[in-house]
This record gives structure tokens, C-alpha cells and sequence, in this order.
């Protein structure tokens, strides 16, 4: 009837493949360009959560850190802005990339494509310009 494709043929993927994530820059970014010559980002967020367990008729919790590899554009509106430590939100999803070394060798990795950023600090996103908005449209990523 609508032209839509009926919702048991839509790749799966397609529908649960969102990941948003709140967490601290391990490291400094880094700025990379691609062989189209997009540059691009990439940094390590650190995310913090705490598994809640009852051990022994005690309750017990722990810290558990999950690391993800964030690739992210445009970049060079985010790579004056972000440093180690910074607390961030990122939405995106996941995706195998393809990466290339200086001597030429390819290795795949799973990475969280970002298409937005977001500073979460108030001192951060007080020190940030009038027209820079805190919220990062994204571009067509350069990496596949």
C-alpha cells in the first residue's frame, strides 16, 4: 500500500544500530585524513558504569569501564574544542572500518561513527564561541 517495505523485510541493523554514549576522552584526539583527503578524528571515550550485585545477602557494586573507539567529523570544528578528560555524549552507530597503516597493511576495527557530539561540562561549553553550536552536524564519513 505505502511503498514502504513491510517491517519483517528491513535489515535489522538498520533499526537497532543506534549507540549513544556518555563518557571522558581517554586521550587528546587525534587528527587523521583519509585518502579522499577528509580529515577526520578519532579519540578513545571512556565509559563508567556500576554493576549493582548482591553477594552473600550483601550488595555489593563495582565499576566496570567499557573503552570505544569514536571516529568523528567534521574535524576541524572538533579538534580545538576536545582534549583528554573532556566529558562528551556521542551518537552514532557502529560499524567495521577499515583502517591503513603507514607501511600499507589494512586492519579492521569496530568503531562507534559519530554524527554528533556533545560537550556535557558547563565550563566547557561556557569557553566555547557564540557561533559554535554544541551540537556537531555530521559529514558523509571518509573512512569504509
Amino acid at each position: 500500500g505505502n511503498g514502504q517495505p513491510p517491517a519483517s523485510l528491513v535489515p535489522l541493523d538498520a533499526v537497532v544500530n543506534r549507540y549513544i554514549g556518555v563518557g571522558r576522552l581517554a586521550q587528546d584526539p587525534v587528527l587523521r585524513e583519509a585518502p579522499s583527503k577528509v580529515r577526520y578524528l578519532t579519540f578513545i571515550l571512556r565509559i563508567q558504569w556500576w554493576q549493582v550485585m548482591d553477594v552473600d545477602k550483601r550488595r555489593q557494586a563495582r565499576s566496570l569501564d567499557i573503552w570505544t573507539t569514536v571516529v568523528g567529523w567534521p574535524a576541524e570544528r572538533l579538534a580545538p574544542h576536545l582534549r583528554g578528560g573532556d566529558l562528551v555524549q556521542v551518537e552514532g552507530h557502529l560499524e567495521e572500518l577499515i583502517f591503513k597503516t603507514p607501511e600499507g597493511h589494512r586492519y579492521p576495527r569496530i568503531c562507534l561513527k559519530a554524527f554528533q557530539c556533545r560537550f556535557l561540562s558547563a565550563e566547557k561549553q561556557a569557553g566555547l564561541d557564540a557561533d559554535l553550536p554544541t551540537w556537531y552536524p555530521a559529514q558523509e564519513p571518509p573512512v569504509t
